[in-house]
């Protein structure tokens, strides 16, 4: 059952799941930080964040220095989360952080036996450790992010090494427009899980975001095309295993914000029953409460039948003298 419930999880955070090739390197793709998954992980949005390293570098503009950290409880003893530091550096912004998921305890049988009395337990965690770089030019940002990724299954490991990079531009014409564009996971499998080979969860992505209500709100969508063994001749059906996302956060204050979203990964989750808690699959919804040096947000992500997610996430500015007399 639990071994059902990790391959329903991972087939709603990962487009490359639905073509059946799910590995070891598939949390690549989940969302990091509380603010990105209350809005459907729409990452084209405001920069600043720090756990944009993980997500999309060119969003990771930080000024001063600032610390994150993230922590995210899915089911059945599945866990993840993050920390990143980022500071101005190079003109731009200098970032490293480490992301981690904890897939739990699982109970194993010789030869998959399950009748078997010599049962055994074990274990499977993943881990990425990144550095990433962010830069404005000509109005336009800038960044790439470096990964070093490891995973580990009952002593099975597997490394890979990849790169994200991505650029956003704010379009002068329409005031409170920018859109953007990333690719994810370029990059190869260093040493194999057990004897088999496997992909990273390459794809690309395009997307935007528009300030609403006098810029009191902001409205961000994407699409996220996992490239990983596509038929592309076959374009209607392409574009049936598109994530398609759309998401909003409105500052109904100053310093409370409110956040909602939709995926169109959770359609994967409703088996057509009618109850609410598969209706709802895909739906995203969070908060943010935010200060002058210190913000912290919460997500809840429903999925269906088999539960719901819920992330949360802190991050802290730490101003230098420089800045600190600007405060004053």
């Amino acid at each position: 059952m639990k071994n059902y419930i990790i391959g329903i999880f991972i087939l709603f955070y990962s487009s490359i799941a639905r073509s059946e090739e799910v590995n070891g390197f598939e949390f690549l793709t989940f969302p990091s930080g509380a603010k990105y998954a209350g809005i459907a992980g729409c990452d084209f949005g405001t920069i600043g964040e720090v756990s944009a390293i993980f997500t999309n570098p060119a969003a990771l503009q930080i000024m001063p220095k600032a610390v994150g950290f993230g922590y995210a409880h899915y089911f059945e003893g599945i866990q993840g989360g993050y920390g990143v530091f980022a500071m101005p550096k190079y003109k731009g912004t200098l970032g490293a952080g480490i992301k981690y998921l904890d897939y739990g305890t699982f109970e194993g049988h010789p030869n998959n036996d399950t009748t078997s009395l010599n049962s055994f337990d074990f274990d499977a965690k993943s881990m990425v450790a990144t550095v990433g770089y962010s830069r404005v030019i000509e109005g336009k940002s800038l960044g790439v992010s470096a990964k070093a990724i490891y995973y580990n299954l009952a002593g099975f490991t597997g490394t890979a090494v990849a790169i994200d990079a991505g650029g956003m531009i704010a379009i002068k014409k329409y005031e409170g427009l920018t859109i953007g564009a990333v690719l994810h996971n370029v990059g190869l499998q260093t040493s194999t899980f057990d004897t088999a080979s496997e992909s990273l969860p390459f794809s690309a992505s395009i997307g935007g975001s528009y300030l609403l209500f006098n810029k009191t709100a902001l409205l961000s969508a994407q699409i996220k095309l996992p490239v990983t063994n596509r038929d592309t001749s076959q374009l209607v059906s392409l574009w049936t295993k598109i994530d398609k996302a759309v998401g909003i956060e409105w500052y109904a204050t100053p310093s409370f914000i409110i956040r909602g979203g939709y995926n169109s990964s959770g359609k994967e989750l409703d088996t057509g029953t009618g109850a609410l808690k598969e209706v709802i699959a895909g739906l995203t919804f969070g908060i943010g409460i935010k200060t002058k040096v210190f913000m912290m947000d919460y997500a809840v992500v429903p999925m269906g039948a088999i539960g719901v997610v819920n992330h949360i996430s802190f991050s802290r500015s730490i101003p230098d003298s420089k800045h600190k007399k600007a405060d004053k």
